[in-house]
């Protein structure tokens, strides 16, 4: 019977995923298309641009690119999580429309981060490419739906992600022009305190918290209702991102110490 009901599940996934697949195709239109136009609008904004090495313009154009998406996706899991709290009773099957939304719209991001660090791997890492396959596995997971809830979980940590690449942007404007007025130190310096707290409270307290309640959760009785490679996968892809949270949270607490944040 079990055999018979996962069978079924794995079946829906397919059946889902052939109606979800041209939204995710559009969203990584979208991504590749804000990449690109980055190019053209920082040239105009910012003069300086013209003189980045390659490297530095795909820097700094996959930063605005992340700044854009962690933007739109925030108040998209705001929305799914806390203004829509009765739908996700169930936090193993139940989905809500927004939540498809941002899953949709961050698995194209990440399938373009996939391509984009792949075609220019020398530059980003292979550290990057595993993370952004770990992340597209994840929310792919949360489209059938399954476990739908916790992959939104997941995507609230792109809200530290603002604050981050907001000061990685205006770290490069530091280093390209020859004077920065005292408020934009100031207002760096704001924007880099609130990045510690927004991940110390994203990523480390509510991620760490959330990991545990789905390690409870997936030795339950509830583990009959998802085939186990699922489980397996969520337990792989969690186990994942705490240590590299914890690891991320370890260099932040370093380099605050150095310069005296806190």
């Amino acid at each position: 019977y079990q055999r018979r009901v996962r069978g079924k599940i794995v079946l829906i996934m397919l059946l889902e995923y052939s109606t979800i697949v041209p939204f995710v195709g559009l969203a990584t239109i979208f991504w590749t298309a804000s990449y690109l136009a980055s190019g053209y609008i920082s040239k105009s904004l910012f003069p300086f641009y013209s003189s980045f090495t390659e490297v530095e313009r795909v820097n700094w154009d996959s930063r605005v690119s992340s700044l854009l998406h962690a933007i739109i996706i925030s108040p998209l899991v705001f929305w799914a999580l806390c203004l829509q709290p009765d739908v996700y009773y169930d936090r193993v099957l139940d989905a809500t429309f927004w939540g498809y939304v941002a899953c949709i719209i961050s698995c194209g991001f990440f399938l373009w981060d996939i391509g984009i660090v792949l075609i220019k791997w020398r530059i980003f890492g292979i550290g990057l490419v595993v993370h952004a396959v770990y992340c597209l596995a994840a929310y792919i997971t949360s489209l059938v739906p399954m476990l739908q809830w916790y992959g939104l979980v997941c995507l609230a940590f792109e809200f530290s992600s603002i604050f981050l690449n907001i000061f990685l942007l205006m770290d490069i404007i530091e280093a390209k022009k020859r004077h920065v007025s005292n408020t934009f130190l100031s207002v760096r310096h704001v924007i880099k305190i609130l990045f510690a707290i927004t991940f110390t409270i994203v990523r480390i307290v509510m991620g760490n918290y959330v990991y545990i309640e789905f390690w409870m959760l997936s030795f339950s009785d509830r583990n009959q209702d998802l085939p186990s490679f699922v489980w397996n996968l969520f337990r792989i892809l969690s186990f994942f991102s705490c240590g590299l949270n914890l690891v991320w949270f370890a260099e932040i607490v370093k380099v605050a110490l150095k310069t005296d944040v806190v």
